[in-house]
């Protein structure tokens, strides 16, 4: 590769065959394309050319892209990179220097597109589904039998369906909002899964808060819930735990009377549970209380033992990325949140990458669920080299018990035949 010198030709220098670029004093632009393999780390090196000396140094990609629509005929992304201030085994100093217009492949950066902007008519159909779904009679429904997604669809369509077509929805959206129904019994099931100190008695249409999307804002929800009266004390104070909201827990803490603090203690430790994770936090929570709540309760035992708590980026800062990436995969292995699809979203490029390879079909299953199904057929592009044929089987599978099943929020049947169009010698 060779790096173009804009006030004259390239210039032909030698270099070690792990450079990445050759800078020359002058250049603004350059225009190569840099093979994946180089981009693997977030760090790449850099060789700076001045006189006759060469000099070795570092510059870190920033997360910051954006399309080239001259490009999108050749597959690949172009990236902005600004080198910091550095010094060159002391021979020279660059400041804030930019180079514009590099290019990588696409492959090169598996980014997850998990924050996707739904469409004016998902938000629409949502909203409704939302409201139906929080109806007295679906409540009453889910409270007298089972919750939706784990009742026969011939058992509550009927029902549904005649509530739905008294109302002004267009005939052509109605079936689209039924089908709606069974992912949002999920999600909540699963919000109740994760949050079982909170009492069945609390009435969720006036506390949930739902996301555009059609999941379950737990952060918020819970926010909400801290100022229900229907609440005792020890409920709201294990809510706060269970967030991490340390201010709200020292400021309970604070308040409560001696009665209470002895009343919560005796609560947990008497409690049959004690060996299970929440309460396991509880306990860890109270000897940081006790301690003066100088430091904080993030410990490695508090949070390998804590699988089911929301993910928070203050709890991971002073974590190896290795423990905190294999974390992170254990955890998508199982049934990940909303808030953990979140945040995953927001990581690092290096940090997605290691996960994803770690992890390509537990990743990808996530994509087969609510409300990350569109974006499917997107990422397995990107992962389908990381996955073994058995994997690739176990996803057909996977959609076929979908189909099955009657999911039929998506399109579960076209899904399997474009899967299968576009791995041939796998299925």
């Amino acid at each position: 590769m060779s790096a173009l010198d804009m006030r004259g030709k390239p210039n032909k220098v030698k270099y070690d065959s792990s450079c990445c670029i050759v800078l020359f004093p002058g250049i603004r632009r350059l225009s190569e394309t840099i093979p994946a393999s180089s981009c693997r780390s977030s760090s790449i090196p850099v060789f700076v050319k001045k006189g006759c000396n060469l000099s070795y140094g570092k510059f870190n990609l920033k997360n910051k892209y954006s399309k080239d629509k001259s490009l999108e005929d050749t597959n690949q992304l172009k990236t902005f990179i600004s080198i910091q201030e550095h010094r060159f085994d002391g021979l020279i100093s660059i400041q804030r220097l930019r180079i514009f217009n590099l290019i990588f492949p696409v492959k090169s950066h598996i980014r997850m597109t998990l924050n996707f902007v739904p469409s004016l008519e998902h938000i629409a159909l949502v909203k409704v589904a939302v409201a139906l779904y929080n109806s007295a009679e679906v409540t009453r429904l889910e409270t007298e039998h089972l919750p939706l997604c784990k009742t026969p669809d011939e058992e509550w369509k009927i029902l549904i369906r005649s509530k739905v077509s008294n109302s002004e929805l267009p005939t052509v959206l109605q079936e689209k909002v039924i089908n709606l129904l069974k992912p949002l019994s999920l999600e909540f099931c699963r919000w109740q899964s994760n949050n079982q100190f909170i009492p069945k008695r609390v009435h969720r249409p006036i506390y949930m808060h739902w996301r555009s999307v059609g999941t379950i804002d737990g952060f918020e929800t819970a926010k909400r819930l801290l100022l229900c009266r229907d609440l005792t004390f020890n409920e709201r104070f294990f809510m706060a735990c269970h967030y991490w909201m340390k201010k709200v827990v020292v400021k309970m803490w604070k308040k409560a009377s001696a009665t209470e603090r002895i009343n919560l203690v005796r609560l947990v430790s008497d409690s049959e549970n004690t060996l299970s994770p929440t309460y396991f936090v509880l306990q860890r929570w109270f000897d940081w209380l006790k301690e003066g709540s100088h430091r904080s309760p993030s410990t490695y035992s508090l949070i390998m033992c804590g699988a089911h708590l929301p993910i928070k980026s203050l709890v991971w800062q002073e974590w190896p990325s290795d423990l905190f990436v294999s974390y992170l995969a254990a955890r998508i292995c199982e049934h990940p949140s909303d808030d953990d699809r979140i945040y995953i979203s927001n990581l690092d490029i290096r940090l997605q990458q290691m996960l994803f390879k770690k992890k390509p079909f537990a990743t990808l299953k996530m994509f087969l669920e609510w409300p990350l199904t569109t974006k499917f057929m997107e990422m397995i592009g990107q992962l389908r080299d990381y996955l073994t044929p058995n994997e690739l089987k176990d996803l057909l599978e996977l959609i076929t018990t979908k189909i099955e099943t009657n999911w039929k929020h998506f399109d579960y049947v076209s899904l399997l035949k474009d899967l299968k169009q576009q791995n041939p010698h796998h299925f």
